[in-house]
């Protein structure tokens, strides 16, 4: 999710420096990273729009995000005021994903000592002490 936050500033600020500010608005941008980017891919039947019989995956910003308040529109603060760290809750597909700003689908203190244990196995092959000072 942040990524696709980044990636519509990105989008905004690219249209601005190549052609000029205002060039292409917020809301073109918004609508370029769903209905449009569905009807491109030949999918805007199934996904790009909050409709009933549609798969939609769902974000939901704090209250304290830019994007709740503020001047200009909507679209302009999606587009440019929202950031990672304003996400509160995602579902994907009906499926909540994050809540409360944490993953659901991930148990972050097994996925670390997995990752610990991996990481000792590469060191043992590797023939280096991880505990060595």
């Amino acid at each position: 999710c942040s990524s696709d936050l980044q990636e519509l500033r990105l989008a905004g600020l690219l249209a601005s420096m190549a052609s000029g500010p205002g060039v292409v608005d917020a809301a073109a941008i918004f609508e370029l990273a769903t209905i449009a980017g569905a009807r491109a891919l030949g999918l805007s039947d199934r996904i790009g729009s909050i409709e009933e019989g549609k798969a939609a995956d769902l974000v939901a910003l704090t209250s304290d995000a830019p994007v709740a308040s503020g001047g200009g529109s909507i679209y302009t603060r999606l587009v440019y005021g929202t950031r990672a760290t304003d996400v509160r809750h995602v579902w994907v597909d009906g499926h909540q994903v994050v809540r409360d700003g944490a993953l659901t689908t991930l148990d972050l203190e097994d996925t670390m000592a997995r990752a610990d244990a991996a990481r000792h196995q590469i060191a043992a092959r590797l023939g280096i002490d991880l505990d060595a000072d």
